[in-house]
C-alpha cells in the first residue's frame, strides 16, 4: 500500500525538540528507551539544562548516545524512514477493508478539494480541468459520504486514523532524536517566549492552583521548555492522540499528567489557566472547533497560545504537500479577532502573516486571553 508516502515526508519536518534535567524536585526525567544503558533519568540533550541546586548533571557520554541510536535503529529495521512507512502499512492493513476503502477515499475527496481552492481564483484553470476529472471528483465525493455512513464514522475520525497511524509509527525515533539532538536556538527562543506566556498566568495562580495544558504534547518535547518557565511537572497536563507518544512521554517526564486522547472530545475535571498549541494546531481535523474547545477549557484570565516556531509559512508548505494531514493554514489575525470576539476572547499577541518579514524572523505566535 502507498497511501502514506506523502504522510511519511511531514517526519521529517515535524517539531524538534531536546530534553532537559528538572529545576524542581517534582520534575525526574526518564525514560524506557535508555533501558540497559547505565544512568536511565541522564540527560542526552545538547541544549541550555535546567539546574539543580548543586549545578548541573552531566548530560549522558556520546556512547550510550550511540547506543541508543543503535537499538532504535534496530528496531526499526535498520532504516528509520523505511520502518516508519512499513509501521503505518501495517496499521492499516490491520483495519477492515470497508475502512481501508473509505480512508482511500477520504484522501482522494481531500486532495481533490484542496487543489480546487488552490486555484479558486484562477478562473484559466478552473475552465482546463477536464470534465472527467470533475465527475470523478463528484463520484468520489459521494462514496465517500456512503462508506461514513456505512462505517458510522466522519470525516474528522479519518483525519485522525492518519495522523494517529503516522506519529504511532514515528514516535520512537522521534523520542530518540529528542534525547540526542539539539533544537536550534532560534526556535528554543520562540518556544521558551511561549512558554513563559503560559508561566506568567499560571504562576499568579500559585504551585497548588495553577494550571496548564500542552495541547498535542507529543513526546512532552516542550515539558522541559515548560518547567524551566518556573511551572512544577504537577502544575502541567500533556494530551496527544497518540498513544504511543503519550507511552514515550509517560516514560521521559515523571510528574507530569499525560493523557491519550482526541482534543475535540477531551473533558477534564477542572479548566485551566494556560493552554497551549505548540506546532499541533494545524494537525487536528477541526481547527475553529478545536480554538472553541480551547476557550471553553480556559479560566478567566487565563490564556491561549498558539506557536508554530517554523512560522506560517511553514504550515503551508505542510498544507500543499499534503493536506490529508494538514487540512488548512494557521488563522490569520482577522480570522483570529472575529473568532476572539464570539467565544468573548481578546487578542493579546497578533501572529505575523505567512510568508512575512516577522513570520520568518519569529515564527508564529498568538495569544488569546479571557478577560
Amino acid at each position: 500500500m502507498q497511501i502514506f508516502l506523502s504522510v511519511l515526508s511531514l517526519l521529517l519536518i515535524a517539531r524538534e525538540a531536546i530534553a532537559f534535567q528538572q529545576p524542581h524536585s517534582s520534575f525526574v526525567r526518564k525514560t524506557h528507551l535508555l533501558a540497559g544503558f547505565g544512568n536511565k533519568s541522564a540527560g542526552m540533550g545538547m541544549g541550555k539544562t535546567a539546574k539543580k541546586k548543586g549545578g548541573e548533571k552531566k548530560s549522558t557520554s556520546n556512547k550510550k548516545k550511540i547506543q541508543l541510536q543503535e537499538k532504535i535503529l534496530k528496531e526499526y529495521g535498520g532504516n528509520i524512514a523505511k520502518g516508519t512507512e512499513q509501521r503505518v502499512q501495517k496499521a492499516i492493513s490491520e483495519l477492515s477493508p470497508s475502512m481501508q476503502q473509505t480512508l482511500d477515499l477520504y484522501k482522494k475527496v481531500t486532495k481533490w478539494d484542496a487543489y480546487m481552492d488552490s486555484i479558486k481564483d484562477n478562473v484559466m484553470q478552473q475552465a482546463n480541468i477536464p470534465q472527467r476529472d470533475i465527475e470523478g471528483a463528484k463520484r468520489a465525493k459521494a462514496q465517500l459520504e456512503a462508506m461514513l455512513a456505512e462505517n458510522n464514522i466522519a470525516e474528522n475520525d479519518l483525519h485522525n486514523i492518519f495522523q494517529k497511524t503516522t506519529w504511532d509509527a514515528s514516535a520512537d525515533a522521534k523520542a530518540m532524536n529528542a534525547m540526542i539532538g539539539k533544537m536550534p536556538d532560534h526556535t528554543e527562543e520562540r518556544v521558551d517566549k511561549a512558554c513563559s506566556i503560559i508561566a506568567e498566568v499560571v504562576k499568579a495562580k500559585g504551585r497548588k492552583f495553577g494550571k496548564c495544558l500542552d495541547c498535542g504534547c507529543g513526546h512532552g518535547s516542550i515539558i522541559p521548555n515548560f518547567i524551566n518557565a518556573g511551572i512544577y511537572a504537577n502544575q502541567i497536563t500533556g494530551i496527544d492522540l497518540s498513544t504511543e507518544m503519550i507511552r514515550n512521554a509517560k516514560s521521559m517526564y515523571r510528574g507530569v499528567e499525560f493523557e491519550a486522547t482526541d482534543f475535540l472530545q477531551y473533558n477534564p475535571e477542572k479548566k485551566f489557566d494556560g493552554i497551549m498549541f505548540c506546532s499541533a494546531l494545524h494537525d487536528l481535523p477541526d481547527m475553529k472547533g478545536s480554538l472553541v474547545k480551547a476557550a471553553s477549557l480556559l479560566n478567566e484570565g487565563g490564556k491561549l497560545v498558539i506557536l508554530h516556531a517554523q512560522g506560517a509559512e511553514n504550515v503551508a508548505g505542510q498544507h500543499k504537500a499534503n493536506p490529508v494531514m494538514v487540512k488548512r493554514l494557521l488563522p490569520e489575525t482577522e480570522e483570529l479577532e472575529e473568532l476572539a470576539k464570539e467565544l468573548e476572547l481578546e487578542v493579546d499577541i497578533k501572529p505575523a502573516k505567512a510568508g512575512s518579514e516577522q513570520d520568518k524572523n519569529e515564527g508564529y505566535l498568538a495569544v488569546l486571553v479571557r478577560k
